[in-house]
């Protein structure tokens, strides 16, 4: 159950997520984006860091009590949404020269307003599971961009078989078994390079690729298994043997990408930038890597951005959480981020 997973005492997710009109499906899993989770069969991946993680009880203790109406009739985090807003519009007059300049103790104040607003946002977000959605599209958004890959590479064979075919002076039918080009003809590329039965065109293929020419239908080249993993999404799959084993690890798969790509130095360099600038672009977090002799990255580590207040003059604000900053980390390390 959803709530047994995410939430330390199930008497907590019912508080927040009562039910609603609907079916009883719809009623215990209050958000579309996890409806989705389970619908598409991808939460095995990311339960061990939903389990190691669990909304806890004092999480939700807090969050209500920064909610809560006082006699005023405003809620403390109202209250400082308040006094951020009338400062910020100070500060404005004041740079327009249509106003008194912030005193020492109103730039104080501030950037506590905005402290406290900041920490409600990100608790809110945990506690109402917004976080484990996002990391959930964030996840598919990342594997789907070396997805893209995988198609680069396809066509990319496809057209090199074209025009290996030009450059001997020959025919699909000359070169492939009747069943290779079938596959050939209609894009099945894959398919149809397992049937080419001219060995010379082969081995230039498995040259240029760096494919196994031993592999076979049983015992398959690396370079292909890769491409298929990354086109059926197949890691990501309840039932793969990382998600089973708690073991998802996005670094994997970006290594294997750039082995993948190895026939074009600027296609394999282009894997790693493509994934910094989408978690960049997507997630305002800012990545890196170590880099072996081999070219194969390791340690992944990530930043948040900031936002600045009042020019320089105010405090900076993360556009992330600590916490979901090393559930980020975590699916491209597989292990716990202190």
């Amino acid at each position: 159950r959803f709530e047994d997973i995410l939430f330390e005492d199930r008497g907590h997710f019912e508080r927040l997520f009562p039910d609603q009109p609907g079916s009883q499906e719809e009623r215990k899993v209050p958000i579309r984006g996890l409806r989705e989770i389970q619908r598409f069969g991808s939460l095995e991946p990311l339960k061990h860091i939903f389990e190691s993680n669990k909304v806890s009880k004092e999480d939700v203790s807090r969050l209500l009590a920064m909610e809560r109406q006082k006699s005023s009739g405003k809620s403390e985090i109202a209250e400082h949404q308040v006094i951020r807003r009338k400062l910020h519009d100070t500060w404005v007059k004041s740079k327009n020269k249509k106003g008194d300049a912030l005193t020492r103790q109103d730039l104080t104040d501030y950037n506590n307003a905005v402290k406290i607003v900041t920490d409600h946002r990100f608790l809110s977000a945990r506690v109402r599971l917004v976080d484990h959605v996002k990391l959930y599209s964030a996840c598919m958004r990342l594997f789907g961009r070396l997805v893209d890959f995988a198609g680069v590479w396809e066509r990319d064979l496809y057209f090199v078989v074209l025009a290996l075919i030009r450059h001997h002076n020959t025919t699909p039918d000359a070169i492939f078994s009747e069943r290779g080009v079938d596959r050939f003809l209609s894009g099945q590329v894959v398919d149809a390079y397992r049937g080419i039965s001219d060995p010379l065109i082969k081995s230039e293929v498995q040259k240029i690729f760096e494919l196994d020419p031993q592999a076979n239908r049983r015992s398959s080249d690396p370079q292909i298994e890769t491409r298929k993993d990354l086109q059926h999404y197949n890691p990501l799959q309840d039932g793969s043997q990382q998600a089973r084993a708690g073991t998802f690890n996005l670094n994997e798969y970006v290594n294997r990408t750039h082995t993948l790509m190895s026939y074009d130095r600027k296609l394999k360099n282009a894997v790693s930038k493509a994934i910094i600038e989408l978690l960049e672009t997507s997630e305002n977090m800012k990545l890196t890597w170590e880099c072996d002799h081999t070219h194969q990255l390791s340690d992944a580590r990530i930043e948040t951005d900031y936002a600045k207040h009042l020019g320089d003059t105010g405090d900076q604000e993360p556009l992330s959480s600590d916490a979901y900053r090393s559930w980020v980390t975590l699916l491209f390390n597989g292990a716990t981020v202190n």
